[in-house]
C-alpha cells in the first residue's frame, strides 16, 4: 500500500517550492541547498510521471496538474500533522542544545522564549570550540556552535524557529 507513496521530504520540498515560486527561496526556508531541493522536486516528478512545474528564468510556475496536486498534498500534510498532535506527538521530548558558554550567555538565553511551558530545555555548555550536528536540520549540514563563522547565522535562525514551535 505505501510502497508507491513519495517521501514526505519530497512532498515538503514540492509544497515549499510551489508557495515560494522559487527553488532558491524554498531551499532557504528548508535549510537546504537549491540543488538539493531541485533534486527532490525532480525525483517527485519522476516518481509521479508528470511535470509539476514549468521552470522559468527566474522562478517556477505550477502546471495545471501541479496545482491540483498541491491542493491534495497540502490537505494530506495538514491531516498528518493534526493526527500527530492529537496523539501528543513530541510531547515531553526535551530540546537539547549544546553550545559554547559565550554563545549561550550572550545569545541563546536572551532569545529563549520565557512563556513556553511546553518546552523542556536542557543545556550542555562546552568550554572549547566545537561543531554541532542536529538531526532536525539537514543531516549533511554542520553548524558552528561558537556564534561566529560559517553557518552561525543559520544556526541562530534555526534555533529561533525551533524555539518558536
Amino acid at each position: 500500500m505505501t510502497e508507491d507513496l513519495p517521501s514526505t521530504a519530497s512532498l515538503r520540498a514540492f509544497v515549499h517550492a510551489a508557495r515560494a515560486s522559487s527553488l532558491k527561496r524554498a531551499a532557504a526556508e528548508l535549510h537546504l541547498s537549491p540543488s538539493a531541493l531541485s533534486r527532490q522536486v525532480q525525483g517527485l516528478e519522476e516518481h509521479l510521471g508528470v511535470q509539476l512545474f514549468i521552470r522559468r528564468n527566474p522562478g517556477l510556475e505550477l502546471t495545471e496538474v501541479g496545482s491540483r496536486y498541491l491542493a491534495a498534498v497540502e490537505r494530506a500534510l495538514r491531516e498528518l500533522e493534526q493526527a500527530g498532535r492529537s496523539l501528543g506527538a513530541r510531547a515531553g521530548r526535551p530540546l537539547r542544545v549544546s553550545a559554547l558558554e559565550a554563545f549561550t550567555a550572550k545569545w541563546l538565553v536572551p532569545h529563549f522564549p520565557p512563556s513556553k511551558p511546553h518546552i523542556r530545555a536542557s543545556r550542555s555548555i562546552w568550554k572549547r570550540r566545537c561543531a554541532m550536528r542536529t538531526s532536525l536540520a539537514s543531516p549533511s549540514t554542520q553548524r558552528s556552535a561558537s556564534g561566529s563563522g560559517p553557518g552561525a547565522s543559520s544556526m541562530r535562525s534555526w534555533l529561533v524557529e525551533a524555539l518558536a514551535r
